[in-house]
């Protein structure tokens, strides 16, 4: 989980317009990593 949130974090900085949406993925991804 920790990896797919760092790949995250990379897209946020290259895609700061959409941090946003992303931002909104990374929770949903969080949320995901902390049931499995």
């Amino acid at each position: 989980g920790n990896a797919l949130l760092q790949a995250v974090d990379i897209e946020v900085s290259r895609h700061e317009d959409f941090s946003s949406v992303i931002q909104s993925r990374r929770a949903w991804f969080s949320a995901v990593g902390g049931q499995q």
